[in-house]
């Protein structure tokens, strides 16, 4: 008798484990689905049926804890909204990953990067317009918002230079920075912006999160102006609120 309920025991035990590992796997299946999706979206204007920040989907991801080194990974919901806009009599749409609490305000970026002024250019570095945008990642981000815009016929146009701008910061880099596994928050990506993601990888990599203690002190300078000019911005629609 004993040895039968032993041998029962032994059964049901060995069911659970294959159970519970029949879950584990199907999870597993569906996350990797998930990213699987979401790596392979590269013509970002298929959206064009979403609105305007419109939050169209919640998704499970990993990332490095820049404010405490002995957090490694964490798991929490990543909010994916869309932006879209007619330009030219087309709607011209992309996400911005991450949501709204990464969001980088534009405004603030054509102040910091041309002072408002759509026909600035820099002969060092060859950048044009509002947001100061380089002839290769003109090229590279209306090839994935799948628009045919020139770069030296349309880079000065206020309205397309501004939604290259924008793709690029709230959209590639934070893909890119995903990509090579590096923190995405408001700091790496204005940091990208003004230096360029390959320093950025650089030094995150030797740095860990000490990383924006050596940023140039240009970079750093960025985004202090950034910050602050964001907290002006908050502050002066408080104001206006009251």
């Amino acid at each position: 008798m004993l040895k039968k309920l032993r041998n029962n025991l032994l059964a049901f035990t060995i069911a659970i484990l294959i159970a519970g590992a029949f879950f584990a796997s199907a999870v597993q299946k569906r996350v990797n689905r998930i990213d699987s999706t979401d790596a392979n979206m590269t013509n970002l204007s298929d959206y064009a049926e979403t609105t305007n920040t419109e939050i169209i989907r919640s998704k499970y991801r990993e990332y490095t804890d820049p404010n405490d080194p002995n957090v490694t990974k964490i798991t929490f919901p990543l909010k994916h909204v869309y932006n879209r806009q007619e330009i030219d009599g087309r709607s011209v749409g992309f996400e911005y990953v991450g949501g709204e609490d990464l969001h980088i305000d534009m405004d603030i970026i054509t102040t910091l990067e041309s002072d408002g002024n759509s026909t600035a250019y820099n002969k060092e570095s060859g950048a044009r317009g509002l947001c100061q945008i380089q002839e290769e990642t003109w090229n590279e981000c209306t090839k994935l918002l799948g628009v045919d815009w020139e770069f030296f016929a349309d880079v000065n146009d206020p309205v397309k230079n501004k939604c290259i701008g924008n793709f690029y910061i709230n959209n590639r880099i934070p893909r890119m920075l995903a990509y090579y596994g590096l923190y995405d928050y408001k700091p790496s990506r204005l940091s990208c912006y003004n230096w360029g993601i390959g320093n950025v990888n650089d030094l995150q990599t030797r740095k860990q999160n000490k990383w924006k203690e050596h940023v140039p002190d240009e970079t750093s300078r960025y985004i202090n102006d950034y910050k602050n000019l964001e907290s002006m911005k908050r502050e002066l629609k408080i104001s206006k609120g009251k």
